[in-house]
């Protein structure tokens, strides 16, 4: 069993970083491989709902960047973690681009994200955890 855990925080080891080791201490502890992967500092465009992913099916978005490295090895886990800091009440700018693009593509590629297990972890200063999750 493989879990891909994805730091949406532009700090490679901040806070979100230190969160989502302690959960995969625990899950590597249990015999269950896991990886970070960091993109919160990556350059990722938004969806521009082309639809190209739905023509080619080929589990890609026509904005070649680092979102088209990063789809094998989500759909070869089975499970996944989303990792955001809380910015202004919400997800990071880049992971709000970045899962945009992915839910898009998996929607087109028959949703590689059915029967995997999934969670969500929040890194808050003040507020906005609860907004930051629910997003």
């Amino acid at each position: 069993m493989k879990v891909i855990a994805i730091n949406g925080s532009p700090k490679k080891e901040g806070n979100t970083f230190q969160a989502l080791n302690i959960v995969g201490d625990e899950l590597k502890a249990q015999g269950i491989e896991f990886e970070i992967l960091h993109i919160g500092h990556k350059m990722i465009h938004g969806c521009t709902a082309c639809r190209k992913c739905a023509e080619t099916k080929d589990m890609k978005c026509s904005i070649n960047d680092d979102l088209n490295k990063i789809n094998q090895q989500i759909y070869n886990a089975d499970g996944l973690i989303i990792g955001s800091p809380v910015y202004y009440s919400a997800m990071a700018g880049t992971m709000k681009c970045f899962l945009d693009r992915l839910f898009q593509v998996s929607g087109a590629n028959g949703n590689f994200f059915r029967h995997k297990v999934g969670a969500a972890i929040t890194a808050v200063r003040r507020s906005g955890g609860s907004s930051t999750l629910d997003s």
